[in-house]
């Protein structure tokens, strides 16, 4: 019913950005993601500024295993508004599935290779002492100090949703 109801709006006024996001967001809540980028590449072109289409756009070609593409969307969205949390949580999670090939001008990007090239060992099965916690977060500071990138990082705890379990009997003896 919203897609008819967006559809019908684009009709009447083919330049009304906001229909085109809508339909795409609808399209992307049932699954259509062809159509749904078809429909946020409409909005971008009639607003090159609109952010959220840039978001969900990733998203979209995220699901449709674009990855390369996707980074591309999440960083426009940056670019337009680097203050934007969730255009850098999408990317953060897309570049934890996907290294791209070429190298790439976005600071995150940038930061987040040097992160992940840094060495860690560690066995799994054993606790993490306080020493080895504060010297990888030093080394973690220090590539994003170098690369003069701010963060919103306090002295809370940090790990990869969705991809480790926090409440594994050796996280629990830690925290």
């Amino acid at each position: 019913e919203a897609i008819v109801s967006f559809n019908t709006a684009i009709e009447l006024k083919s330049d009304f950005v906001e229909a085109h996001y809508n339909l795409g967001v609808a399209l992307y809540a049932l699954d259509r993601y062809e159509e749904a980028v078809d429909s946020y590449n409409r909005a971008i072109e009639l607003n090159p500024n609109h952010v959220k289409a840039y978001n969900n756009r990733g998203n979209t070609l995220k699901q449709l295993g674009e990855l390369q593409a996707a980074v591309n969307s999440f960083s426009k969205a940056i670019e337009l508004r680097p203050d934007d949390v969730a255009g850098k949580v999408n990317l953060i999670e897309t570049l934890t599935e996907y290294t791209p090939d070429h190298h790439q001008k976005s600071l995150i990007i940038l930061v987040h290779k040097q992160i992940q090239a840094i060495e860690t060992s560690y066995d799994a099965n054993q606790k993490i002492n306080d020493g080895e916690v504060i010297n990888l977060f030093k080394k973690f500071s220090y590539v994003l100090k170098k690369n003069q990138f701010k963060t919103m990082i306090g002295s809370s705890q940090i790990y990869r949703r969705k991809l480790i379990e926090l409440h594994c009997k050796r996280h629990m003896a830690i925290f």
